[in-house]
């Protein structure tokens, strides 16, 4: 009898404050995709953009290209790696590496025009606020504007 109360004492812990926590963390945990443009003047940007956050670290990164204002079109190829802290929703993001592909032509003055300097730089932060749906996907937003609109992808 003693035994049985154990184990349903054990069941209802993990019910009650393991599962929780555990759902906690899962949603912190999360990669998404999203098509990104950017455009200044005659110089725009499309790219293909992936966000991933895992423990107190994550990467973007931007693949696509740049069309400059001579209409020539540049291939872009980055990583940025990050750390960062969420609190509510909130994420606050340090860019700590960025490492550009050996096919990426574009020029950080050039993409400077078109993204937050995050993008760019080491060391360089930007907030961003995750929402996310109830289907699973998230939209993410830089203040009180819609930044892209990430599909959740299964598998980090």
């Amino acid at each position: 009898m003693k035994k049985a109360y154990l184990i349903t004492a054990a069941m209802l812990i993990f019910i009650f404050v393991a599962y929780p926590l555990y759902r906690s963390h899962q949603e912190k945990v999360f990669s998404c995709t999203a098509h990104f443009q950017s455009n200044y003047n005659d110089t725009y940007l499309r790219a293909m953009f992936r966000l991933t956050f895992q423990g107190t670290e994550g990467t973007a990164s931007l693949r696509g290209e740049v069309k400059d204002s001579q209409d020539k079109i540049l291939p872009l190829s980055r990583v940025i790696f990050f750390t960062f802290s969420e609190n509510d929703q909130i994420y606050k993001i340090r860019s700590e590496n960025i490492s550009r592909e050996n096919t990426d032509r574009v020029d950080d003055d050039l993409l400077s025009k078109l993204v937050d300097s995050f993008y760019l730089k080491e060391d360089e932060t930007v907030q961003y606020h995750a929402l996310r749906q109830p289907n699973g996907d998230y939209i993410v937003y830089n203040g009180s504007l819609p930044l892209i609109y990430c599909h959740k992808n299964e598998n980090l």
